[in-house]
C-alpha cells in the first residue's frame, strides 16, 4: 500500500519548494482548512509567516505564506 502524505506534510512540502505560497495554491491541494494545518505546523516549530497585501485594483486583501528562516 502506498503512503499518502498528510495535509500538513503536503503544505510543508509546497512551502519548502516555493518562496511564497498563495491561498489559491493551497486550495488546489484540496485542503479546505489550510489555516488549521499551518497552525499545527507552527506548533511543531516551523516558522511560517502570513503576508497580507491590499490589492487596490480588485479591492481585496491577498494573502500569501512563507517559511521564515
Amino acid at each position: 500500500m502506498k503512503y499518502q502524505k498528510s495535509q500538513s506534510e503536503r503544505i510543508l512540502a509546497l512551502l519548502k519548494r516555493k518562496r511564497y505560497v498563495s491561498v489559491p495554491e493551497l486550495m488546489k491541494l484540496g485542503i479546505s482548512c489550510y489555516t488549521k494545518r499551518i497552525s499545527e505546523l507552527r506548533k511543531k516549530g516551523y516558522k511560517i509567516i502570513n503576508i497580507k497585501k491590499y490589492n487596490k485594483k480588485t479591492k481585496t486583501t491577498e494573502s500569501t505564506y512563507k517559511m521564515w528562516s
